[in-house]
């Protein structure tokens, strides 16, 4: 598949996470909670779509200058 916006092809299937939900989360976090400077994360690392899950987050809380607790 060429990408979610544009598949092209004949492609059937599903996804549970939007592109940017985690990025955007992490800027609510960072915007809207007073004092912020770590987030904790709860995740069961044995899954391998938690570890991916996870590390999104990690790289978007070093953009905004947080870290992970």
């Amino acid at each position: 598949m060429k990408s979610m916006e544009s598949p092209g092809g004949n492609v059937t299937g599903t996804t549970d996470l939007h592109p940017e939900a985690i990025s955007k989360l992490m800027e609510f976090i960072k915007n809207n909670v007073k004092d912020v400077t770590a987030v904790g994360i709860l995740a069961n690392e044995g899954e391998q779509n938690t570890i991916v899950n996870v590390t999104q987050a990690e790289e978007s809380l070093t953009k905004l200058g947080l870290t992970r607790s």
